[in-house]
This record gives C-alpha cells, sequence and structure tokens, in this order.
C-alpha cells in the first residue's frame, strides 16, 4: 500500500537540503548592494546558530600598497571587484563562535563561484586568510595571464594548475587550509575533493580573517555564493546552490510531481 507523505514537510526538507550546512559564512550576496564596503555579513556558530553580523571592511595589507574599498561593489546578486586596487575583507569572529581551530591537521575552507572577465593584462591574488585586517595573508588564491581566452590558477604564485581555464566561465572554486601547516590546496569544479587543481605555502598564520584582493588584475573578477567552514561538503554544497529563480523553478517542479504522486494514491 503506497505511502503518503506531507507534501510540504517534504517541500521544506529538499529544500533545505539546498541551503543548510554548519558554515562559518553563507553569503549569496543577494541581500546585499552598492559597495561592498560597510555592508555586513552573518557569522554562524557550527550547529547553524548565528554568533553576530559583521561588517565587511576596507583592508590595508602590507603587501597591497593602494587599497580603496569602493571598487568592489555589489550588482544583481553577485560581487563585482574591479582593477583599480581594492582590498575588502570580513572578520570571522572565529574567537566568539564555537568554532575552535587547533592543531596541524585541522582544515579550514572558503569558497566560492568565480568569474574572471577578460583578456587578462596583469597577474594578481585575489582572495586569502589573514591573521586580522592589518596582518599578513596565508596562503593567497591566485591568478595568472594564459593562452589567449584563458587564465590560470594557482596559490601563492607557484606552479599553475592544468589545464587552463577559460575567461567568462564560471566555476566553483574550493580553497582548503591545512591549520598549523604551510599549506593550501584549491580545488576547481571538484565536488568530491578528491582531486586537488593546484598546491602552494607559505609560513602558517591565523585565519581570523578573511579578504578578496585586487591590486592590478585587469579587468577584474565577479564572485557569487561564498561560503566559509570546516568541511569540504557544506562549502561545495552552499557554492552550488542555484540561483533564487532556478531554486524557485525546482520546487515548484518537485511540488508538482508530489501532486501528482499523492493524486494517484
Amino acid at each position: 500500500m503506497p505511502v503518503k507523505v506531507p507534501t510540504l514537510f517534504l517541500v521544506s526538507a529538499l529544500i533545505s537540503s539546498f541551503l543548510q550546512g554548519a558554515l562559518i559564512v553563507q553569503e549569496t550576496f543577494d541581500s546585499l548592494s552598492g559597495t561592498l564596503e560597510g555592508e555586513s555579513t552573518t557569522i554562524y556558530n557550527n550547529d547553524g546558530s548565528v554568533a553576530g553580523s559583521v561588517p565587511w571592511a576596507q583592508g590595508s595589507k602590507g603587501d597591497v600598497p593602494s587599497v580603496t574599498g569602493g571598487s568592489m561593489s555589489v550588482n544583481s546578486g553577485a560581487l563585482v571587484v574591479a582593477s583599480n586596487g581594492s582590498d575588502t575583507g570580513l572578520s570571522l569572529n572565529l574567537t566568539a563562535t564555537d568554532v575552535t581551530l587547533t592543531g596541524d591537521t585541522q582544515v579550514l575552507y572558503y569558497g566560492f563561484r568565480l568569474t574572471v572577465t577578460g583578456p587578462l593584462t596583469n597577474d594578481d591574488y585575489i582572495a586569502a586568510f589573514s591573521s586580522t585586517q592589518t596582518g599578513n595573508h596565508r596562503e593567497r588564491l591566485h591568478i595568472e595571464t594564459g593562452a589567449s581566452g584563458q587564465f590560470q590558477l594557482n596559490i601563492d604564485g607557484e606552479t599553475p594548475g592544468t589545464p587552463q581555464l577559460n575567461q567568462n566561465q564560471t566555476y566553483t572554486i574550493i580553497v582548503e587550509d591545512v591549520i598549523g601547516s604551510d599549506v593550501s590546496n584549491v580545488y576547481v569544479d571538484n565536488a568530491a575533493g578528491d582531486t586537488v587543481f593546484a598546491s602552494g605555502s607559505r609560513s602558517d598564520r591565523d585565519n581570523n580573517y578573511f579578504q578578496f584582493s585586487v591590486d592590478a588584475l585587469v579587468p577584474g573578477y565577479t564572485v557569487d555564493n561564498l561560503a566559509v567552514g570546516t568541511t569540504y561538503s557544506e562549502v561545495y554544497t552552499f557554492v552550488t546552490i542555484p540561483e533564487p529563480n532556478s531554486l524557485a523553478l525546482t520546487s515548484v517542479a518537485l511540488l508538482g510531481i508530489i501532486i501528482f504522486l499523492r493524486r494517484r494514491t
């Protein structure tokens, strides 16, 4: 005998599977607008509860000599990073949440959907963890010029991953930072997290701050669905959440299927 499932409960569960996860940061940029500096993002505990709201602030890193926070803006639900020198970041407030990172084997991840607009004329790093708003970076995600219509991606200017990536194409980027070591790995469009695209190392520093940066990357890049967390699968899942319109269409389709099944029973 067929088992009837409450329609509302099933739809809610299916939608929630896209949206939930124990993430420190889960920013879609859909509720932000204008200049990123001064906008706020919610920080979460490991259990998904809210730890607080933290503003994006202009950084002042030693290796970015001229920064202007206004060159990063949110437009149509995505972060648009210009090319005139900017460094805008977010305190992760790890000491104020229940997230603890100790030892040599614990890992912190950040990820986002990345589109590099081209053609590129310079190399530059675009994202990194650091100790504070004015502290030095840990291993940085770095973009280099490539063949015509392409670019290269690496950690801190070390050996780029292969193959080269296409400009004006969107990729799911996950960066893995091993706490207590000097190693970071970058993964590209890799749901399982089992294929390292590129690796690099730099002297060990804290991870209490995250920032986007661009100093000389022309013409720039766009970012959507930023996630920071301690589990690869949760970060990847959030980064690959469908856009609101796609999610709404998926929900309607699921609802139609469930209503059809209920009528058959």
